[in-house]
Parts: structure tokens; sequence; C-alpha cells
């Protein structure tokens, strides 16, 4: 479980877009449209400063930063289960949703 930062996924969008897309071989894998080698390394050019909207830019959409709440849609604060990957069991929570579990938990 850890609290969501916006700044440290951005910081670490790029390691994580090349641990998702380098194969053991050295390749690249593919994408629909453009090269998984060359979104990394416009990531990994991307200064300290940037934003959301440039990672978003750089990849074509913005589902690598920031999460929806796996409960109810709204923005997430903290992920719960296992970092994500494509045989994860993760969920995300907003704060709401998250004092929810808290006050079940409490009526136990």
């Amino acid at each position: 479980m850890r609290l969501l930062d916006e700044r440290a996924e951005i910081a670490s969008v790029a390691d994580r877009w090349k641990k998702g897309y380098l194969r053991s071989d050295g390749s690249w894998g593919t994408l629909h449209k453009g090269s998984s080698q060359s979104v990394y390394e416009a990531l990994a050019a991307l200064p300290e400063t940037a934003s959301a909207a440039d990672v978003a830019r750089v990849i074509g959409n913005d589902s690598w930063i920031g999460e929806d709440c796996t409960e109810c849609g709204a923005p997430a604060v903290v992920l719960v289960g296992d970092e994500p990957d494509i045989e994860s069991v993760t969920a995300y929570l907003c704060a709401s949703c998250v004092q929810k579990l808290v006050d079940l938990v409490k009526t136990r």
C-alpha cells in the first residue's frame, strides 16, 4: 500500500515505461502508433518540472499519471495491492472511499 504522489509518478514515468516496454532481449515492445523506444527517450528527456499534461503529450494519453478510484471513479490518493503490471491485483482508492473503508472496519 502506498500514497500516490503526482510528482513522484512524473519523475518515475520513464523508468516505468522502460520496464513495461524494454524486453529481456534488448528489443522494444511495439505500439499501435510510433516507437516505444522513442517514447521512452522523450519521457527521459522531460525536464524535472514536467507536468502530467507534458507526459500525456509524449505518450498520447493520460493513463500513466494519476489514477481513478476503483470504487467510485474520483481521483485516487492511495494504491492498495500489487504494483501495477499486466498480472497485478491492484486497487486505487480516493480519500472518501478510504474513509468509508475505515468506517466499515470499525463496525466489525
